[in-house]
């Protein structure tokens, strides 16, 4: 008993001690204090506004990106393509690369259907009748869908 006599007188100290640390300045709270306040200038926002904001227009529906002038016309591409690039394969050839969100099976599907002016023959290679151009395609998987390469033939363009 005497023990427990001692302890708790002990222990209400230490906890008025703790208390009194954590109370802190009373004075820095006080209601009646005067806040300081800082005028500060307008803000580099303050003459922000929607009048001035380009808007994009909405676009015919079709590949996006430009498309060689020497493109055989009568080859239509697929809406969901974007062109990647376009070069010089050599004198005769040229190329597109086409970035397509249909998986390389729906892409060959879509050309069978698509290109029906012209005639396959062979996986990849395709004639148009009637002057015997050919073009040649590669389709590659590129997830989350296709990469579609069309070699064709290079024409000269009439002078403008």
């Amino acid at each position: 008993m005497v023990v427990v006599a001692l302890v708790a007188p002990i222990a209400l100290v230490a906890l008025t001690l703790a208390m009194s640390a954590c109370a802190g300045d009373r004075r820095a709270a006080s209601p009646d204090a005067p806040l300081e306040t800082q005028e500060i200038g307008a803000g580099p926002t303050d003459a922000l506004g929607a009048e001035g904001d380009v808007r994009e227009e909405g676009r015919a529906r079709g590949p996006a990106g430009a498309i060689p002038a020497d493109f055989p016309s009568d080859l239509p591409l697929p809406t969901s393509s974007s062109v990647a690039g376009f070069g010089v394969l050599s004198e005769s050839r040229r190329y597109l690369d086409l970035e397509s969100t249909l998986d390389p099976a729906a892409l060959d599907d879509w050309l069978r259907q698509r290109w029906s002016a012209w005639r396959r023959e062979g996986a990849r290679s395709w004639t148009r009748p009637g002057d015997g151009q050919q073009v040649r395609v590669e389709i590659d998987a590129a997830p989350p869908g296709s990469r579609l390469r069309i070699d064709y033939p290079a024409r000269v363009l009439p002078a403008r």
